[in-house]
């Protein structure tokens, strides 16, 4: 052994040993116990939108709860990642919400490092199945000929890898063992020693026993090389800073020694980042294989074989996503505010829109700064706002030849229907300077300057908000609810009524609806975008709105079906396949509609 059992202070080193344990179980473990993901590619006659519902416990499946993906017609790849909680019912698959075919060429199915590959006939052993659809396994794999109807396929639990309880304890014992060798690592008083320097033996030993662990846990399972390659480093840096010391090296008494542990610290160093850029070689062989000697194409070439392996480094790193909801927890909840701009912490647990680039259009990309327009710092100029006139009444204009009637208007921010929740710092400093925001600015300059119909929904919707037990936007996002964007629906046609009195339209009422209300939701792209796991922060309430009188719908509708949800609609790209410019709409038909054609654009 590598050092005497009689010479262990057995209670630090169990207390050590255990610490390490509880760490690697609550950092590699338990964030990823029910987490699965779905690589699903598929070959469609139509495009549509298709959900995975992870069954829920004392729930079943809720569309609250599933993860959508629209997908384009002919083949394409998607990745989903759902919290498979409750492994003992069937993972329900619904492929498309319109008549069509859907065939799933190969599905493969994550958990915790370990992966099953499915295709061609090993569906037929993992289908439970089919509801509203017919399903057909060949060579191809699974054909689903979905109808009008709520298609549905079941998955058995079959389908994700059996999670072994060996391999969590194979993670437990190794960290296990890097807080015993950890605190061991000084040896006997006995053994060669430099004077000032650290305990060359027992060094040497404990990195040699480092690289068998290393091994033995890569023939278990490949991730588990990175799990102890993150242990090992840790382990060396504490290690190496506490008892190296700075004069170490000018008394050796045993060079051998020292030239055994430090090539022995590289090898381990070295396959800890190695094991992160796997697509070093790949990246360095494209650059410096390349038939062009011009030197410009050469440094171009090197600079992206970097930024390939720095990408493929971000996109590897072990237990990334852990340190990343660390760090957002500890500035968030610690020292309250967000880790990035793109998002900032307001008062009650409220998240605002903050500063940043987005694309708009196409491959437009443009910048935004909501926080110094909430405060009237960034107003438009006279230039602007006449450019917006002439703009919006060109269109009001030749709509109005081709016979159509045109109103205009503008989805508040958050921050303009709820400022009190903005953080205190801002809400203060906002009264006291009491300049007006663009969307203001705008709104007013075109109702006393310009033709054309404004709707000014800011001021509709902060009058009606204190009017239901619900906020009319998301706690932990920027968009409006269901119903707020409902009362926007409203107050949009009471415009189109006064200022075209012809079509007098009525709208529905909100009491005509039956509210479903999910207290457990979450908005995954901001919080992911926050830095925090969405799945330990579901405290926002997310509103589904079903329709009392169907009279108003056609029969087929979704509204009928599943209510007014994010999934309602699904969206149609169309345009240019071969290029950029798809544009994404959403169409309704009912012939029960009072107008032949109502046309949104946002």
């Amino acid at each position: 052994m590598f050092f005497s059992l009689r010479h262990i202070n057995w209670k630090p080193t169990l207390a050590l040993g255990l610490g390490c344990s509880l760490i690697a179980y609550f950092l590699l473990i338990k964030p990823y116990f029910n987490e699965v993901t779905f690589k699903i590619y598929i070959e469609t006659d139509h495009a549509g939108l298709m959900e995975f519902f992870p069954p829920v416990k004392g729930i079943g499946y809720s569309h609250a709860y599933a993860r959508k993906a629209y997908f384009p017609r002919d083949k394409s790849g998607h990745i989903k990642t759902v919290d498979y909680s409750n492994p003992k019912q069937a993972l329900r698959f619904d492929p498309t919400v319109q008549k069509g075919n859907v065939l799933i060429s190969k599905l493969i199915v994550e958990h915790f490092g370990l992966e099953k590959v499915i295709d061609g006939h090993q569906f037929d052993t993992h289908i439970a199945r089919c509801e509203q659809a017919n399903c057909t396994v060949s060579a191809d794999g699974l054909l689903i000929e979905a109808s009008d109807v709520d298609s549905k396929v079941f998955f058995k639990p079959s389908i994700v890898p059996l999670f072994f309880p060996s391999l969590s304890a194979a993670i437990l014992a190794l960290a296990f063992l890097a807080g015993v060798l950890l605190y061991q690592g000084g040896g006997a008083k006995k053994t060669t020693q430099a004077k000032r320097g650290i305990n060359i033996t027992t060094a040497t030993r404990v990195l040699l026993a480092f690289l068998v662990v290393h091994y033995i846990a890569i023939w278990i399972a490949p991730f588990l090389g990175d799990v102890v390659n993150t242990i090992g480093l840790i382990i060396l840096l504490v290690s190496g800073s506490r008892r190296v010391q700075k004069n170490a090296l000018a008394s050796l008494d045993h060079l051998d020694a020292y030239i055994i542990v430090f090539s022995t610290a590289l090898v381990v160093i070295g396959i800890f980042f190695m094991s992160f850029t796997s697509g070093f070689f790949d990246a360095l062989s494209a650059a410096t294989t390349s038939n062009d000697r011009d030197e410009v194409s050469k440094r171009a070439a090197l600079l992206q074989t970097r930024t390939d392996i720095e990408q493929n480094y971000v996109k590897h790193f072990f237990a990334k996503d852990t340190y990343i909801n660390l760090d957002a927890k500890t500035k968030i909840f610690g020292l309250g505010f967000t880790p990035n701009a793109k998002s900032i912490l307001g008062r009650d647990g409220w998240y605002f829109e903050g500063y940043g680039s987005r694309r708009v259009e196409q491959d437009i990309v443009k910048s935004y700064d909501n926080i110094t327009d909430y405060m009237g710092l960034l107003p438009f100029s006279d230039e602007e706002l006449l450019q917006w006139q002439k703009v919006l009444e060109e269109r009001y204009y030749w709509l109005k030849a081709q016979g159509i009637d045109y109103i205009f208007a503008i989805a508040p921010t958050k921050a303009l229907v709820y400022p009190e929740k903005m953080p205190e710092r801002l809400f203060k400093l906002k009264n006291e300077l009491n300049q007006q925001t663009r969307y203001e600015q705008l709104v007013r300059f075109l109702k006393d300057n310009s033709i054309v119909p404004v709707v000014d929904l800011r001021t509709s919707l902060y009058e009606a908000r204190d009017d239901y037990p619900w906020p009319l936007y998301y706690r932990t996002d920027f968009h409006w609810n269901y119903l707020g964007s409902f009362l926007a629906y409203q107050f949009i046609l009471q415009e189109l009524n006064t200022h075209f009195p012809k079509y007098q339209l009525k709208p529905q009422n909100i009491d005509d609806f039956r509210i479903d209300t999910n207290d457990e939701w979450s908005h995954h792209t901001f919080l992911k975008l926050a830095g925090l796991n969405p799945d330990e922060h579901k405290d926002d309430t997310y509103l589904t709105l079903h329709p009392e009188n169907t009279d108003h719908y056609a029969a087929d509708s979704n509204f009928i079906k599943h209510g007014i949800y994010d999934g309602t609609i699904p969206a149609i790209s169309i345009g240019n396949n071969g290029g950029n410019s798809k544009t994404k709409i959403r169409t309704i038909e009912s012939e029960k509609a009072a107008l032949d054609k109502i046309f949104v654009i946002g």
